[in-house]
């Protein structure tokens, strides 16, 4: 099974996206119970705990969608890389999946940053061909 270079390049951005999700997430954690006021109940506005706790609710609903689409690629790219060399899956792995930079690839396998880059095309090559 060959896997398209777009599906690869989203996987990396919904990684991406999930840790920014969990950002806001944890961002709004300690607003809740800062906001905390003696607005009376019944009234017409909002409250500012309401306002944080609608924010968390839809940055979650964001989040289950996020990481559905993510788990799926993940599974399509873990098929693909059934059929190419270990190396090759180790960069496809690390790059796509696991979100990392070229030098941070180089020193988990130890090779030169320029070898990596030359292993990261080929790794796409057979896995896109």
């Amino acid at each position: 099974m060959k896997i398209d270079k777009a599906k690869l390049t989203r996987c990396r951005e919904l990684r991406e996206e999930v840790e920014h999700a969990e950002e806001r997430l944890l961002a709004t954690q300690p607003s809740i119970s800062a906001r905390l006021d003696p607005t009376p109940r019944g009234t017409k506005t909002s409250h500012p705990t309401e306002d944080v706790a609608l924010d968390r609710v839809s940055i979650e609903e964001l989040m289950v969608e996020i990481i559905e689409e993510y788990r799926q690629l993940k599974a399509e790219i873990a098929t693909a890389c059934r059929e190419i060399k270990p190396t090759y899956r180790e960069i496809i792995i690390y790059r796509y999946v696991d979100g990392l930079q070229f030098d941070e690839i180089a020193l988990k396998l130890h090779y030169s940053e320029d070898y990596i880059y030359q292993l990261h095309r080929k790794a796409v090559a057979a896995i896109t061909e």
